[in-house]
């Protein structure tokens, strides 16, 4: 499941929706399998919006898949309606190493 942490240092205007529908087409997953929660902080250095993200590892899922599915979500964002350029990591995990109770 993929999860974005937006953190901004303005208030965001952004169409999650928009955003989660373009999320579960990059990552090819169903629209359970995406969550994303944006927050607003007083300071951040550098300032702006910056992405903190978490997805399965998948043999598909090499370097240059990812680097293509970054390059499309910072468009994702672009229409969402973020104001500025973006900052995304994403950290691939083993779904063995995943615990969870949902």
């Amino acid at each position: 499941m993929p999860l974005l942490k937006i953190v901004s240092t303005a208030p965001l205007r952004l169409d999650l929706k928009r955003l989660h529908s373009s999320v579960m087409g990059i990552f090819n997953t169903p629209s359970t399998g995406v969550q994303i929660t944006s927050s607003e902080v007083s300071d951040m250095y550098p300032a702006g919006i910056f992405v903190e993200m978490r997805a399965k590892a998948k043999p598909e899922r090499d370097a240059a898949w990812m680097k293509q599915a970054l390059g499309d979500l910072t468009l994702a964002f672009k229409d969402a309606g973020a104001p500025e350029d973006v900052r995304i990591r994403c950290e691939m995990f083993d779904e063995q190493l995943l615990y969870k109770n949902c």
